[in-house]
């Protein structure tokens, strides 16, 4: 491994540090589960939401609701998470009106996935 003295230290430091090398931190790990209504059935919003969690590589499931709604559970990184409630919330599918987004037991600290792909359910009663 090349070294490199740097500037105004006078000392010799190892290039390949994780900082140095430009790679990432270890990734921070979320969770929180979800309740979307308006009008979400029968307009591809599972379908399309699969996707959309593929594309960010979020896994978890979704499912219809007895009650009209789509519920699911979600995991990922945060940032990616975070795209997916604007997904929730803002643009879902291209039939559909979301209402409200109701998130709840968000987790911001998960050790690790407990799911390993994105999948949809059959409906819940709720």
């Amino acid at each position: 491994m090349a070294l490199e003295t740097r500037e105004g230290q006078g000392k010799e430091d190892r290039l390949g540090s994780e900082e140095e090398a430009g790679t990432p931190m270890k990734t921070k790990l979320g969770a929180f589960s979800f309740e979307v209504t308006g009008k979400v059935q029968r307009v591809f919003f599972r379908e399309s939401m699969k996707e959309k969690a593929e594309s960010l590589r979020i896994v978890g499931w979704c499912a219809n609701t007895w009650s009209q709604s789509v519920v699911g559970e979600v995991q990922g990184n945060l940032q990616a998470l975070e795209q997916m409630k604007h997904w929730l919330r803002f643009v879902g599918s291209k039939e559909s009106r979301v209402d409200k987004l109701l998130t709840t037991n968000e987790i911001s600290d998960l050790a690790q996935l407990t799911k390993s792909a994105f999948t949809i359910e059959p409906p819940v009663f709720k």
